[in-house]
């Protein structure tokens, strides 16, 4: 079948480890502003005319207005990151009800696990308050152990790419989507093909004989798209190159910089914060893009209530990033700044692809 919804068009740049790793978030971190510093009254000193106590009185006047104007200005500047006020944290803990049990939230580890946890912390803290109850954040070693976890009633809500959702969807049809997280306003994100720049490649036919690295054989950008890409281009990827599984798309960025393969596989998101995690992308060149396809899916567990869902989808389509965590958006990375509703459709030519790379579980 054709590449899903995609064709060789060029599109805005946009988009969205392998140790397990959970936190849990509860609350907003950071610390309260002062709330003022107690000011001594003038004592009048024997000697000191009355003209210099009035002075000495308006000068410290003055600076009470100044410290109470900066403070002001501190806690309610817009349009500014500041630390919340002790009143706002006070409240923020207070609206998390200690008594429930935590929501265990599964990510799928497409970038490192630590990076992704410190990323999504903001978030995580967001949604405790929202939903009055603690968050649990986890992410596997592996992609599929993603889909187990919420199969196995282990995690309640989760966060698949596009071609994990589909395979987690087929094994078991109860796991049911909530919404589409968006990369900086797009539904969307691009595959992009890189090679080093040393390797004499310039086209699909020169990446006979080479090595390839790829993500993970749950991936869409970093697995399946790809695969497709070769095949329509007469490279059987079994047979004509040899292939690496670097775990996800930062570890596949470092091993093309690395030289432990010729060509990677990876998501624009990575490609293009690359350089804030350390890997030069200097001795790199993008090849071809590989595919267009939708970002990732909330979705939820069996044990999710419809009730739970509809509430769950509400407060999701509310959040923006900019309000809600004090930034455009969630993570250099994940670049998550909001929600849209989910549309099943986006969703078919994934299925086919799946089907036709024997990627989805046969019945």
């Amino acid at each position: 079948p054709d590449e899903p919804t995609v064709s060789d068009r060029s599109r805005a740049m946009r988009s969205s480890r392998p140790e397990a790793d959970t936190a849990k978030d509860g609350g907003d971190g950071g610390d309260a502003p002062a709330s003022g510093d107690a000011v001594e009254s003038p004592v009048s000193q024997p000697g000191l005319g009355r003209g210099a106590r009035l002075a000495l009185v308006g000068t410290v006047v003055a600076l009470l207005v100044v410290l109470v104007g900066a403070l002001v200005s501190r806690s309610s500047g817009s349009g500014q990151q500041v630390a919340p006020s002790t009143t706002a944290t006070a409240s923020a803990a207070s609206s998390i009800d200690p008594s429930l049990p935590p929501l265990r939230l599964v990510f799928a580890p497409v970038i490192e696990p630590a990076v992704l946890r410190r990323e999504i912390q903001p978030f995580g803290a967001w949604l405790g308050r929202r939903l009055g109850q603690r968050v649990e954040i986890t992410v596997p070693p592996t992609y599929a152990a993603t889909g187990e976890l919420l199969r196995g009633g282990e995690a309640e809500v989760g966060l698949l790419p596009p071609l994990l959702f589909v395979q987690t969807q087929a094994t078991d049809p109860r796991i049911r989507p909530v919404v589409l997280r968006l990369y900086e306003g797009s539904r969307g994100s691009d595959g992009y093909l890189l090679v080093r720049d040393d390797a004499a490649i310039a086209d699909a036919a020169g990446l006979r004989g080479h090595t390839i690295c790829l993500v993970d054989e749950t991936s869409t950008t970093g697995y399946l798209l790809p695969r497709i890409w070769m095949r329509k281009r007469d490279i059987d990827p079994e047979k004509d190159v040899e292939t690496i599984l670097s775990g996800d798309h930062l570890a596949a960025l470092r091993d093309l910089a690395k030289g432990r393969c010729e060509a990677a596989a990876v998501y624009s998101g990575a490609y293009l914060s690359a350089q804030s995690h350390g890997i030069q992308v200097g001795p790199m060149r993008v090849l071809s893009l590989t595919g267009y396809v939708p970002q990732e899916v909330v979705v939820v567990s069996p044990s999710y209530s419809d009730e739970q869902l509809r509430a769950l989808e509400k407060v999701l389509l509310e959040f923006d990033a900019e309000r809600d965590v004090g930034a455009s958006r969630v993570g250099a990375v994940l670049g998550l700044d909001g929600f849209a509703k989910y549309e099943p459709e986006e969703f078919t030519a994934i299925r086919e692809a799946a089907a036709a790379e024997g990627l989805l579980p046969t019945p």
